[in-house]
C-alpha cells in the first residue's frame, strides 16, 4: 500500500465542499483563481507535509518494532529468571545471596531446611540477626569474601540451637554489580554430617574386623585382575613375618614370599582358580 500527497484544485469555495476533501486528503484545497504563488507554495507545502507525514509513520513503526522487541526480551528475562530460580531451588547445595551489608537478598529452600530457618522472612534480614552465634570463622570468611576472595571450606560445622552439630562443605565468593564492583556475597553449602558418620562407622568396623584377623591369627586379601593389585590386610603381612604395609603387594611379589618347594604348587592352585571361574584356592 503507497500513500500519495493529493491537493484538491476547485472552483467552489462552499463550507460543504471543503469538509467533502478532509475525508479523502489532508494536503491542501486550492481554489483555481488562485494565483500561481499561491498555488505553488501549496503543492511545496503538500510535499513537506507528505514527508513529515511517512516520516513519523516510519517513526511509529520503529517504535513499535523496538517495543516488540523489548516485550519479546523481557518474556525471555522473566523466563530465565524462573529457570534459574528453579535450578538453584533444586541445586543440592543450599544457596545464600546477601548484599555488602551482609543483608539477605535471596535464600533457596534448601538453605532455610538445612539451617532450621522458620522464620517467615529472611529476605532482609542481617545475617547477624538470623544467626546470632555465628562462628568467628563463618563472620571472616564473609570478610574475605567481601574484599574479593573466593573462600571454601571441607572442613566447616555449624551448631543448631538444640545443640546438635552438622558438618558442612562451604564456599563464600563475592558477586559483582553491572559496574563491576563488589555488590556482596553468594554462600554455597552442603551438609555432609551423613557421609562423615558413615566414614566414621566405617572406621568402627573395620577396626573391629582388623583386632578379630589380628586376635585369631587370619588375614585376608584381594587381587584386581585387571590391574594386577593385590590388597593384603595387616595381619597378612604379620603372617608372612612383615610389618603391615612393608612392600606395594602384587601376585608376583607374594609368590616371592612363598618358600620355593611351595611355590609351584600354590601358584598351579591359583592358576587353576582362574581357569575354572572358582573364587578361591586351597593347597596342603
Amino acid at each position: 500500500r503507497h500513500e500519495l500527497p493529493i491537493v484538491f484544485l476547485s472552483s467552489h469555495t462552499e463550507p460543504e465542499f471543503v469538509e467533502r476533501t478532509e475525508g479523502i486528503t489532508s494536503y491542501g484545497y486550492i481554489v483555481k483563481n488562485s494565483v500561481d504563488t499561491v498555488l505553488d507554495t501549496s503543492i511545496k507545502m503538500a510535499f513537506k507535509l507528505f514527508e513529515a507525514h511517512r516520516e513519523a509513520a516510519e517513526q511509529s513503526r520503529r517504535v513499535r518494532s523496538r517495543n516488540e522487541e523489548l516485550r519479546v526480551k523481557n518474556e525471555k528475562l522473566a523466563w530465565w529468571h524462573e529457570l534459574m530460580d528453579y535450578v538453584v531451588q533444586h541445586d543440592l547445595s543450599a544457596v545464600a545471596v546477601l548484599d555488602n551489608t551482609l543483608r539477605f537478598l535471596y535464600v533457596s529452600e534448601r538453605f532455610l531446611s538445612d539451617y532450621r530457618i522458620d522464620e517467615p522472612e529472611v529476605v532482609g534480614k542481617y545475617h547477624h540477626e538470623v544467626f546470632p552465634d555465628a562462628s568467628k570463622e563463618w563472620r571472616a570468611s564473609h570478610e574475605r569474601a567481601l574484599n574479593g576472595e573466593v573462600v571454601s571450606s571441607d572442613t566447616d560445622y555449624f551448631k543448631h540451637a538444640d545443640g546438635t552439630v552438622d558438618y558442612i562443605r562451604s564456599q563464600c565468593r563475592p558477586w559483582y554489580d553491572a559496574a563491576g564492583a563488589i555488590g556482596g556475597i553468594v554462600v554455597y553449602t552442603e551438609v555432609l554430617t551423613e557421609q562423615i558418620q558413615a566414614q566414621e562407622a566405617l572406621k568402627d568396623r573395620q577396626a573391629l574386623f582388623e583386632q578379630a584377623e589380628q586376635l585369631a591369627h587370619i588375614g585376608n586379601w584381594e587381587l584386581d585382575l585387571r590391574q594386577n593389585k593385590l590388597t593384603w590386610s595387616d595381619e597378612v603381612y604379620r603372617i608372612f613375618g612383615l610389618e603391615p604395609q612393608e612392600f606395594p603387594a602384587t601376585y608376583e611379589a607374594f609368590l616371592e614370599r612363598v618358600h620355593p618347594e611351595d611355590r609351584d604348587a600354590v601358584d598351579e592352585a591359583y592358576s587353576r582358580s582362574l581357569r575354572e571361574g572358582e573364587y578361591h584356592y586351597q593347597i596342603e
